[in-house]
């Protein structure tokens, strides 16, 4: 992994921000640069919310203001969706003023929280973060963009510890079968859309209008591509 050496950043200028990720660099802040939850609601987060879970992770949605398949008495679920909202709001605020010139046009994502520990667990390849894979959009079709990813760790003693095999070109230049597989054998990867995908996304897009959630069966070349290789 790269670090971003930034020491400070009240020190840190968006464009040496922006510049990093440009380069595909993991930004590293040794502090929190946003206000996290009281610390009664991190200790719910941490010990309470666990005992009521046996998912991976649950997802605040801004664009439907919930949580989806979420099964919780009503007094937790109207409390985490509180911490995930102000929290997803903090960082909207952080990312605007540190990332400004990646704002216009940006769809804001999830705001998602892990409450079991991830090491140890018996997960299939696919979902297991222990293992070293390619991301892929989770949430409906990039078409191609590009995706933000924000993380805060609250363990009150264990650091976030991450591995990394180096930039997306780099590992396809090592690993060529990847491209076989995005490709399905092809010569080329195909990531424009056809007359099909494009009737099938504007479906989706006009029922989204109604039921936002929908968006996340959109697809697209493109993000079929990512998600064949999505392997660890």
């Amino acid at each position: 992994m790269s670090q971003y050496p930034l020491h400070s950043f009240n020190g840190a200028a968006p464009s040496e921000i922006e510049d990093a990720m440009e380069r595909g660099e993991v930004v590293f802040f040794a502090a929190n640069p946003v206000e996290l939850p009281s610390e009664p609601d991190l200790e719910f987060m941490r010990d309470g919310l666990p005992r009521e879970l046996q998912v991976k992770n649950i997802s605040y949605h801004p664009e439907s203001d919930s949580i989806p398949r979420f099964d919780a008495a009503p007094e937790i679920k109207n409390r985490i969706e509180q911490i995930l909202r102000t929290h997803g709001q903090r960082v909207e605020q952080f990312l605007r003023q540190s990332c400004p010139d990646f704002v216009p046009g940006w769809t804001l994502g999830t705001t998602s929280f892990r409450s079991i520990e991830e090491q140890g667990r018996k997960l299939k390849p696919r979902s297991s973060n222990e293992l070293v894979h390619i991301d892929a959009g989770a949430y409906g079709a990039t078409n191609g963009s590009r995706i933000l990813r924000f993380f805060v760790n609250i363990h009150p003693t264990r650091d976030r510890v991450w591995g990394t095999k180096g930039s997306f070109n780099a590992i396809m230049s090592r690993h060529p079968e990847i491209w076989t597989a995005a490709g399905r054998g092809k010569a080329r990867v195909r990531i424009d859309k056809g007359p099909l995908d494009r009737f099938y996304s504007g479906l989706v897009g006009t029922v989204g209008k109604l039921y936002p959630l929908m968006r996340v069966i959109d697809s697209s070349p493109y993000d079929r591509s990512m998600r064949r290789i999505h392997i660890s």
